[in-house]
């Protein structure tokens, strides 16, 4: 057996068992005494207890064992497909993971199990809408024409922001034709509504109108300090009596 080559051994085609044995030569003793034997359960013993790094190594999906324990530092591409049910859910006293909430959802505000951005919150209801409301006749004033008729100006909790949604109501309904009105940048010499807002004949609101006003999204932006007028451009045969514009903004 002394001088029989590997090759002409018999080859174990199972497993090895823990108490097999295969030769070790031992360094770190004398030449004469350096060839020794070690057991599978100890050479693997002393495997396991080193420290390895795995580089394009698969894990089989729901095998025996597969899992790992104290990463630091680990950089784990998104191509890894990590299967969310597989994470540990956030809560409010243990991290964990998170899908972000948008918009809708943070206006919304019901949702116990979503984390929201700065990005969400300013484009929500809670932080990024702001409305303004101009009174442009009394009560009990008959509308008329004319340009001006009511301003304000673009202050630092409007500036950046845009309109995004534009209302008119009067007091008593006019008759015959409509109410016309159109909102103005005065500052950007331009006009905000590519279709006006307007109030029909025996209606007190735009939200009934036949022709819904149209937000030209080219000219809806809020610089701080622009003036923004309240243009009346055509008014009923019978005149409605006041006027209350409202004005939605919200940040881009």
């Amino acid at each position: 057996m002394a001088s029989t080559k590997l090759s002409a051994l018999t080859e174990l085609a199972a497993a090895p068992a823990s108490t097999d044995e295969v030769y070790i030569r031992d360094v770190s003793e004398a030449a004469s005494d350096e060839s020794k034997r070690i057991t599978m359960a100890n050479l693997l013993a002393f495997y396991n207890a080193l420290s390895a790094t795995l580089t394009n190594k698969t894990f089989d999906a729901n095998g025996t064992g597969n899992s790992i324990t104290n990463i630091e530092n680990a950089d784990i591409k998104a191509a890894a497909g990590i299967v969310g049910s597989k994470l540990v859910a956030a809560t409010a006293s243990a991290r964990g993971a998170v899908e972000l909430a948008i918009a809708s959802e943070v206006s919304t505000g019901t949702d116990t199990g979503r984390a929201v951005t700065p990005d969400a919150l300013a484009g929500s209801d809670v932080l990024g809408g702001r409305g303004v409301q101009v009174r442009v006749f009394d009560v009990t004033t008959d509308t008329a024409t004319g340009d001006k008729k009511a301003t304000f100006r673009v202050d630092q909790r409007l500036a950046g922001m845009n309109i995004v949604d534009v209302h008119a109501e009067v007091d008593t309904a006019g008759t015959t034709g409509t109410l016309d009105i159109q909102l103005r940048n005065v500052t950007q010499t331009a006009d905000i509504l590519s279709t006006k807002l307007t109030i029909d004949s025996g209606e007190t609101g735009s939200d009934t109108a036949a022709a819904p006003a149209v937000i030209n999204a080219a000219e809806d932006d809020l610089t701080l300090n622009d003036v923004i007028a309240i243009d009346v451009d055509v008014i009923h045969t019978t005149a409605a009596k006041g006027l209350l514009i409202t004005i939605g903004c919200r940040l881009p």
